[in-house]
């Protein structure tokens, strides 16, 4: 072989391990970034007012909450729990962790056709 030749397997060589370098840095980058976000997969499972307990909950212990949706979302991959879990109940696991969450709640009443807090109906009683 003459000196030529061997030049340009070196380099194709090279590129060659260039391209493969490239390569694994891209597959290494992609698996960092499907790091599964617990808390978005939890919110699958919710019902009745479940998304608001956890966003409430996320605002007061983020560190607390995701440990338990990692934990939750676990149980019911694995079948050792039921896949719907309601907003009391996400709310009595928060109480029992010593984290408070509270909700905002009105009460309405359905008069005339048209939905009416019993704010507004005591204030139009007492006119």
């Amino acid at each position: 072989m003459s000196d030529e030749d061997i030049e340009i397997k070196r380099l194709r060589l090279k590129r060659m391990m260039e391209y493969l370098s490239r390569s694994v840095e891209r597959e290494k980058t992609e698996q960092g970034e499907k790091k599964v976000d617990y808390v978005e997969e939890l919110k699958k499972y919710l019902t009745d007012r479940g998304d608001e307990v956890l966003s409430e909950a996320l605002k007061l212990r983020r560190d607390i909450v995701e440990e338990v949706a990692e934990r939750l979302v676990r149980l019911i991959e694995a079948g050792r729990l039921k896949p719907s879990i309601s907003g009391g109940e996400l709310m009595r696991l928060f109480r029992s962790l010593r984290l408070n969450v509270r909700l905002d709640t009105t009460v309405s009443v359905l008069k005339g056709g048209e939905s009416k807090s019993v704010k507004d109906l005591l204030e139009e009683f007492d006119k």
